[in-house]
This record gives structure tokens, C-alpha cells and sequence, in this order.
């Protein structure tokens, strides 16, 4: 069995695993509201409670198929419970660049076991 997403996550960025989760969450953070999710995390933190347990549900993950069944969840989380600051505004995570992350990490890892000297 292959490596998951936070090992292969941790290796890339060189970070200890404990720092996977918010290390993910800041890179996945939709761009243009960056500066809002940064104050609003000081100010009212469990409003990202649905993301951590996102970052936590997929760290597991070794195939595409299983960050792709988790984000499906967090998409029908967002839209039942997501509120002014997540569905309008989308002060969170991007399911897509979530998946985006894993490809291309998993792209590397694959880059790398067709050079690598056998």
C-alpha cells in the first residue's frame, strides 16, 4: 500500500506530521478571502471546525477515489450548515484545491518511481 496524503504532504513540504493539518488548511484556504479567514480565525475559530475535520477525514486518504468521497462530504456539510461567511462569501477551504494538492503530490511520487535508479 502506498503512502497517504499527509505522509506524502509531510515529505514534500518537509513537515512534521502534527503540522499537516493547519499547513493544508492555509494552502487551501480560497485566496481572495485570506485576509478574512486569518481574523476570523483569531476571532470565532470553530467557524473552521468543518475544514479541520476535513483536513482530518483526508489525511488518511491513498487513493483519489477516497479524497474525492471526503470532499463530497464536506460539500454537503457547506451546503447545509455553511451560513453567510462560507457559501457566500467562501471564507474556507477549497474542495478543489484540496484535490489539486493530493494529484500533485501523487503525481510526484509517481515522477519520482519512474526515474528513480531500480
Amino acid at each position: 500500500m502506498g503512502a497517504d496524503f499527509r505522509q506524502l504532504f509531510c515529505l514534500k513540504y518537509e513537515l512534521p506530521p502534527e503540522q499537516f493539518e493547519r499547513a493544508l488548511f492555509w494552502m487551501s484556504v480560497f485566496r481572495h478571502s485570506l485576509p478574512v479567514v486569518s481574523l476570523l480565525q483569531r476571532w470565532k475559530p470553530e467557524m473552521f471546525r468543518e475544514d479541520y475535520d476535513l483536513m482530518r477525514e483526508v489525511a488518511s486518504s491513498t487513493s483519489r477515489g477516497e479524497v474525492i468521497c471526503e470532499l463530497n462530504r464536506f460539500y454537503g456539510r457547506n451546503r447545509r450548515v455553511g451560513g453567510f461567511w462560507r457559501n457566500v462569501l467562501y471564507c474556507r477551504v477549497s474542495g478543489k484545491r484540496v484535490l489539486q494538492i493530493y494529484r500533485s503530490l501523487i503525481a510526484e511520487q509517481e515522477e519520482s518511481l519512474v526515474h528513480s535508479p531500480a
